[in-house]
């Protein structure tokens, strides 16, 4: 089975393809910076037979990334950006790249680094 971590899938784009993934038979790792976007995609996933699992994710933490549950990782799709509201102005689109750019060039690597072996947790003694 294909491992599939999909940032941004708690809407839009991003749900999409999380949808389109598991309807392929992928396990998806739908994350969202929401609990609540996460386990909507996932449930709407299980409703339609596919398997899933929702986690919290904020592209701009190194911290989230770092504490995300991937076991395997075998495609990463990084679909994760600001929303913006309305009608934006040119100001707040600057804001969102200047924002977006910077945490987008660096976490898909971290989320790939997250999928390494780990050493152990346990002590020896």
């Amino acid at each position: 089975m294909t491992h599939v971590l999909v940032t941004g899938a708690g809407r839009d784009t991003g749900r999409k393809l999380a949808l389109a993934f598991a309807a392929r038979g992928a396990h998806v790792l739908a994350t969202s910076r929401t609990r609540a976007a996460a386990e909507e995609t996932v449930a709407v996933i299980q409703a339609a037979g596919g398997q899933a699992t929702p986690a919290v994710l904020d592209l701009a933490n190194p911290r989230s990334i770092e504490e995300l549950p991937v076991d395997r990782l075998d495609i990463l799709v990084n679909s994760g950006a600001r929303y913006l509201v309305g009608d934006p102005t040119a100001a707040d689109i600057t804001d969102t790249i200047a924002g977006v750019a910077p945490a987008r060039s660096c976490s898909p690597s971290a989320c790939c680094r997250c999928s390494e072996p780990r050493p152990s947790r346990t002590s020896s003694t």
